[in-house]
């Protein structure tokens, strides 16, 4: 491709292995173009329409769908729309060997747009997936061809569809869709489907692929689908709701949870039988952060009620949290479930009724219903009409609507999207006088309280009741391949009118109050001088087609805005550069575009110092604190001694301000980690505030808290993860052995383990299969033992609070002793001091040598940094850069007969101009801990040929 989009290199990471059973990936070739004309609306049908927001301008919305100028010819187009529903901006596209193309799903993701669907070579149908910048134009689009894989391992050709995407926690993408074979998306399709689950990488390429199947179809037709998927809890687990094959009817809803490798943790097919109906189809998925429940959006479709149902993270239907619709009258289908910042429990459903009998023929209106989760009782209800001409529905059905027929089977889209005002709803047109279902995109905004429009609309009453739900097993994984394929992408051009609700233009009779925010700007749109940017000045009240903007910006520059209006903005002031600072006041005043007369100013002086960067930069990132034992390592007599991880930041920008919890507070150094004493046990909230060191009034930059549970007067036993053994085989003769001499330690792992422990509290016992043990010594020490004979033999160990042996947990390890090692010898290293040298980081690092029984010596040590070979001595002396780096310290052992072997040590060394270092801290993280001194012991005794 040409074109480039600098801000979207986040999607080009390096390649990772993919899984077992994998999509194939490949490039799809795909551009755009902007429209000839403003305009989104013509007599033609217009179909399948999804909804997003807007990354550019929040008060905009993003639709896509596809054009059906000829049903033989659809075309898949990208609106953007202002709050008006004015077009600002188009796009279309289309395969370069003019075979279908359509997107089903858009929305933002990281610095642009994610957007799926599904495309044909003439053959075969298959997903697609295409990254979008912000104006629409395609970054890079990739498609998905391939087979699966039947219970008796018959291949098949993969037909497939993309219905849904969404960004993970890792930076990746979830997919959600269909695969099988025959026509995907058609009413009676006979061939088999299966519900799709994929999650891409940040470069789009397959992490893994599952499918999974509902069972044999109750009828004819085969109804298992993905239409939504959403990671939970950053990416190691992943929700998906649609649809699969129920036991008594030939749809149920789909609620399946996989594991972060995409393995099926729990799946379940559940209907909503309010009034005796069974099919039912899930969709729109929302994580409630309060609870940490899932809630689902559910369609029957049978009686066309809504209901919402409650999942916990391990597959368990909530009852008490689950509800159905009810209405005045039936034919409602819910499309969109939006959660509310403010209140995880406040919940919104957007979708559209069918059959109102407002006009005595079919069709439909969109309505959106706002309700309590925990209580089950709707705070507003509304249904909305787009009037045609000048009148409201008559004979032509004129409303927002959606489509009907099999594909609602299975794809439920983005319906309503929250705008600053309130909601942004979309639809299309049905009037059957054009030969097609519709002829329209309709856009509208329902103001806060989800009410007023510039089109009509009125109260619906709604009420709530628990409903009759029904859950059942029996889904099962199908294996899926997906190979090769060829397919591009180019763009064309097209032609639209538009239309809105008003009768007339609007006449501006008076302003709203103007304001503003201004902040720094990053230098890289002002080549010289001081870069300002200025937010925050497009209000809610402000209309493109009346209101005017006048900037005064304080240095004799003006500058007019009228029209669609997107911010931040810009300026570069270069005569302000430097010190003394300038003191410009910038005045923003809005007005009638028709009469100046009519205006409101508002002004601010700024104090801008452009030779002064700012003193402290922003904390971004993921930062967090935790705690350890620290095993006597500090100078705590009485008590516990927990020891803290903190951030490593700079010292001469950030200062730390330290609250443990129990009534004690510490100043420091940003970096300094402290060891600190609770005199008794408890829980303590320990806080870690972060500041500017040049700030005098001390304002906290970030506040870390971790909660501390100290029990210092008993033993708690590790988990069983955390805890291994370690065996070495020594040479013949060793403790005069004649047979086979093994060393044998116990080791923890305190990153395996929940909460704090002393390994020095445990004990255990040692038992050995000839019969002999070692009862009742530390645990945290290593023992010799004697096998007589040569052979295959097991160590078992038992670990215990040594103030409570019955409490055990235990386990064994198998070695084969036999060849005996001829030459041994260790080494081992760390840094003993680290000061500042010309901009470097002068580093000292001393060694350590361990001989094995009957070494005659040792020679030849060397040392490599970053796997380059730095110094040929015992002790070294290297200058760096701050950072992290990996040494390595290598050694040769000579037995009397001349034999060398090497012995070869390394770990990561930060590098940050301490003025002290750790002498024995082995893993260089600022503390001597128990890991140190058990590493200092594994490796007594070690062999390295």
């Amino acid at each position: 491709m040409e074109n480039t989009y600098s801000t979207m290199t986040k999607f080009h990471l390096p390649p990772v292995i993919a899984a077992s059973i994998f999509f194939a990936m490949f490039h799809f070739q795909m551009t755009s173009q902007n429209y000839q004309t403003n305009h989104f609306d013509n007599q033609w049908s217009f179909n399948r329409v999804t909804q997003s927001e807007c990354l550019n301008n929040p008060y905009h919305t993003i639709l896509l769908g596809r054009e059906e100028h000829d049903v033989n010819d659809p075309k898949c187009e990208a609106f953007e729309l202002d709050n008006a529903g004015q077009l600002v901006n188009a796009r279309e596209y289309i395969s370069s060997s003019g075979s279908v193309v359509e997107f089903l799903h858009i929305e933002p993701a990281f610095n642009g747009y994610i957007a799926c669907g599904f495309t044909n070579n003439g053959v075969t149908t298959v997903p697609v997936v295409a990254v979008l910048s912000p104006s629409l134009d395609v970054f890079e689009a990739r498609v998905y061809p391939g087979v699966y894989f039947d219970g008796q391992n018959n291949s098949y050709t993969a037909n497939g569809v993309a219905m849904h995407i969404t960004t993970d926690g890792q930076q990746g993408f979830v997919v959600s869709g269909i695969v099988g074979d025959g026509d995907l998306l058609q009413t009676s399709a006979t061939g088999k489907r299966h519900a799709l689950a994929m999650r891409l990488k940040p470069d789009l390429s397959v992490d893994w692929v599952r499918a999974f199947n509902g069972g044999i179809p109750w009828a004819s037709e085969d109804m298992d689908a993905f239409n939504h998927g959403t990671e939970i809890l950053d990416g190691t687990k992943f929700f998906f709701s649609g649809s699969f094959n129920g036991s008594d009817s030939p749809q149920e809803a789909a609620a399946v949870m996989l594991d972060g490798a995409g393995n099926l943790s729990w799946g379940y097919r559940y209907s909503n039988q309010t009034g005796g109906a069974h099919s039912s189809l899930s969709g729109d998925v929302v994580l409630n952060t309060s609870s940490g429940q899932i809630h689902q959006l559910v369609n029957n479709s049978i009686t066309h009620t809504w209901g919402v149902t409650t999942w916990d993270l391990l597959g368990n239907l909530d009852l008490a949290q689950t509800w159905n619709s009810q209405y005045a009258d039936l034919n409602w289908q819910g499309l969109s479930l939006l959660s509310d910042p403010a209140d995880p429990n406040l919940l919104t459903v957007g979708g559209f009724q069918r059959s109102h009998g407002w006009s005595g023929s079919y069709g439909s209106v969109p309505f959106l219903t706002e309700f309590k989760m925990n209580s089950g009782t709707a705070t507003q209800s509304t249904r909305y009409l787009i009037p045609q001409n000048n009148g409201l529905i008559s004979a032509s059905v004129d409303a927002l609507s959606l489509f009907n027929g099999q594909q609602a089977q299975f794809r439920q889209p983005t319906m309503a999207v929250r705008a600053p005002e309130g909601m942004f709803l979309h639809g299309y047109r049905g009037v059957g006088a054009t030969g097609f279902s519709t002829n329209g995109v309709e856009t509208a905004v329902a103001r806060d309280p989800l009410a007023e429009t510039l089109c009509d609309w009125e109260d619906i009453p709604t009420n709530f009741d628990a409903g009759v739900w029904e859950v059942e097993d029996g889904i099962s994984t199908i294996s899926v391949t997906l190979d090769d394929g060829n397919f591009a992408m180019t763009a064309i051009a097209s032609d639209f009118v538009t239309e809105a609700c008003e009768s007339g233009p609007t006449v501006c009779e008076e302003v709203f109050s103007p304001s503003f925010t201004w902040s720094y700007g990053p230098g890289m749109t002002c080549p010289s001088g001081c870069e300002i940017i200025f937010d925050d000045f497009i209000s809610p009240l402000y209309d493109p087609t009346i209101h005017c903007l006048e900037w005064d910006f304080g240095d004799g520059t003006t500058m007019s805005m009228s029209g669609p209006l997107s911010e931040p903005l810009t300026y570069c002031y270069t005569s302000l550069a430097g010190t003394p600072p300038g003191f410009p006041a910038v005045c923003l005043t809005v007005s009638c575009c028709d009469d100046a007369t009519v205006q409101s100013t508002y002004c601010d002086t700024l104090l801008i110092n452009c030779g002064t960067p700012e003193p402290c930069p922003p904390l971004e990132g993921d930062y967090s604190i935790e705690a350890f034992v620290t095993s006597g390592f500090g100078d705590c007599l009485e008590g516990c001694e927990v020891g803290f991880d903190c951030p490593v930041l700079d010292p001469d920008v950030y200062c730390y301000s330290w609250d443990f919890g129990d009534g004690t507070t510490m100043s420091g150094t940003a970096g300094t980690c402290p060891i600190h004493c609770y005199e008794e046990s408890g829980t303590y909230v320990a806080c870690l505030t972060i500041t500017c060191c040049d700030d005098e009034d001390g304002a906290p930059l970030l506040v870390l808290c971790t909660e501390v549970t100290v029990d210092c007067g008993s033993c708690k036993l590790p988990e069983l993860a955390s805890i291994s053994l370690d065996l070495t085989i020594f040479d013949d003769g060793v403790f005069d052995c004649e047979g086979c001499a093994i060393g044998v330690c116990g080791l923890y792992d305190a990153d395996l383990n929940e909460g704090l422990l002393d390994p020095f509290d445990l004990c255990a016992d040692f038992f050995f299969s000839d019969g002999t043990s070692l009862l009742g010594v530390p645990f945290a020490a290593c023992y010799d033992h004697c096998f007589e004979t040569a052979g295959v033999h097991e160590i078992c160990m038992e670990v215990y609070c040594c103030d409570n042996p019955d409490e055990r947990i235990g386990l064994c390890e198998s070695l084969s002793c036999g060849c005996p090692v001829e030459c041994s010898v260790g080494n081992a290293f760390w840094a003993v001091g680290q000061t500042a040298n010309d901009g470097e980081c002068q580093v000292q690092f001393e060694g350590i040598e361990f001989l094995g029984p009957g070494m005659a010596g040792h020679q030849n040590p060397t040392w490599s940094v970053d796997g380059i070979l730095s110094a040929t001595s015992y002790n070294a002396t290297f200058d760096l850069e701050p950072g992290t780096y990996n040494i390595c310290r290598t050694l040769e052992g000579v037995t009397p007969d001349g034999t060398t072997c090497l012995s070869e040590h390394c770990h990561d060394v930060i590098v940050d101009c301490c003025e002290e270092a750790c002498p024995g801290d082995l893993d260089g993280n600022g503390v001597i801990n128990v890991s140190d001194l058990l590493g200092l012991l594994a490796m007594f005794g070690t062999s390295c040929m």
